[in-house]
């Protein structure tokens, strides 16, 4: 399947990005929030978590999207700790997790957001995500 290009990054960005983690309901009140202040959010989802209980539905990640918010990845479930995930594990984490939600958006999503794990994990991430940093 094709998808757009990447979304586009904000240029120019003075003011500090604001980003939700895991994919939870709540990232919808918090994008109206932003939007009331002219504001957009990073929005960095599970992508195994999407239409469970209390995380976004496939919908709302659209909705998201569409409406100028970045939809990034944040893995597929979610690892305890990435550090100690093996090469195979982390390739698979962030490759399906891209492809889960370039799929649903109808953007090559690249953004990612990693809790701290240490640079040999970053770079593998940052490989699997195409070289972007954000």
């Amino acid at each position: 399947r094709s998808h757009s290009p990447a979304q586009p990054a904000h240029p120019g960005l003075s003011a500090p990005v604001i980003t939700f983690d895991d994919g939870g309901r709540s990232a919808m009140a918090a994008a109206e929030m932003l939007e009331q202040r002219g504001r957009t959010g990073h929005f960095f989802v599970t992508a195994n978590y999407i239409g469970t209980r209390g995380f976004l539905t496939e919908a709302e990640i659209r909705d998201l999207a569409q409406r100028g918010h970045v939809v990034g990845s944040h893995s597929c479930s979610h690892p305890l700790r990435m550090g100690h995930c093996s090469w195979p594990q982390l390739l698979d984490e962030w490759s399906r997790s891209r492809s889960t939600l370039s799929d649903i958006t109808g953007f090559d999503v690249r953004s990612i957001f990693v809790a701290f794990v240490g640079a040999c994990v970053l770079l593998v991430v940052l490989r699997v995500a195409g070289g972007s940093r954000t």
